[in-house]
This record gives structure tokens, sequence and C-alpha cells, in this order.
């Protein structure tokens, strides 16, 4: 098989993204996870955007850490009621991801990002394990 050059494996990482439906209106929009650039030889970046009110960055940093995955640099900007990431991946031993990889864990950060995460109620507060266990799910 021969070697796929940059722009083969870029085409084929963009095919497998859902497409972007960013407005420019002041509502947030659904979560979305997109590839800005793939890196050989040095850190990949996906773009995380989230609306504003759900703090998903938490639920970002498991699904990569649940990937094996580390973050070399992040970038996080709000936007029209959304707050924008823009993380910087590379493999835990510090190598660049393969595009399958990427690809991999822009599914598991989109994945994450739109799982509900429990609502936790006052009475909860009062009750450390219904809230570490609240916490451990989410």
């Amino acid at each position: 098989m021969a070697p796929m050059t940059s722009k083969l494996v870029w085409d084929r990482l963009r095919a497998d993204q859902e497409p972007a439906s960013h407005s420019s209106s002041v509502e947030s929009s659904p979560p979305s996870v997109r590839i800005v650039k793939f890196v050989v030889g040095g850190a990949s970046v996906l773009e995380v955007r989230t609306p504003m009110k759900e703090n998903a960055m938490l639920d970002a940093f498991r699904a990569l850490r649940g990937e094996g995955l580390q973050l070399a640099k992040t970038e996080v900007r709000p936007l029209n009621g959304d707050v924008v990431q823009r993380l910087h991946l590379l493999e835990n031993d510090g190598a660049s991801l393969t595009p399958k990889r990427l690809s991999a864990a822009r599914r598991a950060v989109l994945a994450a990002c739109r799982a509900r995460r429990p609502k936790l109620s006052s009475d909860d507060v009062a009750t450390p394990v219904r809230v570490a266990a609240a916490l451990a799910c989410a």
C-alpha cells in the first residue's frame, strides 16, 4: 500500500466529519467537534464548540484521557453564546496521532459533549456520597 499524502489524509479526515453548522446568531448551537488540523510529526488540532452554559470542557478531557491521548496545548474563547476550545493532541508517548486515532478522538469528544450529565440538587450537596456518584457518572 502506498503511503498517504498529507492532502489525501486531510481529505479523508474531512469526509469523516459531520458538516459544521455554526450560526452567526447569538443563540448557542448544539455541541460540535471538528478537525482543524492534522499534523504529521506534531500535535493535531480538534475544535470543540459547546453552549456557554454547559461546561463540557471536563467531559472533553475525560473522553481524550479515555482514548489514551494527551493535550499538548488548549485555547478557549467565547463566541456568540458558545465556548470554542482548540485542543492540540498527541499520543500519551508524545507521538503524532494517526488519521484513524484523530477521527476516533473527534467521535469520543463529540459523544461526551452530547451526553447528558446528571443534575445535582440542593439535597445532593448535603450528601457527599450521592454527589461523588453523580460526578463519577459524568
